[in-house]
């Protein structure tokens, strides 16, 4: 017989809820045909993956031409995503842009250069820090591997000599940006 004890929940078990929501809506808004050509679990398993592993060329071709499969994938890093926010809306004070995405609080520290030099991703660590930071853009994304977080923060070089920080850092700049923690 199942316990009644109340247990606690997690973020896991948010999202996975969050997820079953996605799974639900989708079940009536998805064409049947389009589903058995690109199913749900394989839009799971490109947003779960780590950055920098493989990528599926059907569902990179898939984001490039069908706005629906987009939406979908957006929709699953919404629900998997420990943090996540529609419109990256800026607040400016001096040298340090802030956004809010979720409970956490990500700043970009620029150089006297007036180019960034750090994003701090500031926030809860537990149960399960963010591992990925990915940035949706008018067709454009980049996903950026996160290091371990140390204390209540995670910080990452934003070298605008490498694409993918450089990319990072580009877009994290735009208000209209989508911004997903996984």
């Amino acid at each position: 017989m199942a316990s009644l004890e109340p247990r606690t929940v997690t973020p896991r078990d948010i999202a996975a809820a969050h997820l079953a929501r996605t799974l639900a809506e989708d079940a009536h808004a998805v064409d049947p045909d389009r589903e058995a050509v690109l199913g749900l679990h394989e839009l799971i398993a490109h947003a779960d993956r780590v950055p920098g592993g493989p990528v599926s060329l059907r569902l990179e071709r898939a984001f490039r031409t069908d706005p629906a499969v987009q939406a979908r994938y957006r929709r699953v890093l919404a629900a998997l995503g420990v943090g996540h926010s529609p419109a990256a809306l800026a607040a400016s004070t001096g040298p340090t842009l802030t956004r809010e995405v979720g409970p956490y609080s990500l700043s970009l520290h620029e150089d006297g250069a007036g180019t960034s030099a750090a994003l701090l991703i500031a926030g809860p660590m537990s149960p399960r820090p963010p591992r990925a930071i990915e940035v949706h853009l008018s067709g454009e994304e980049v996903r950026v591997a996160l290091p371990d977080p140390i204390g209540t923060r995670i910080a990452i070089l934003l070298d605008p000599a490498r694409p993918d920080t450089g990319a990072l850092d580009r877009l994290l700049r735009r208000p209209a940006a989508e911004i997903f923690l996984v």
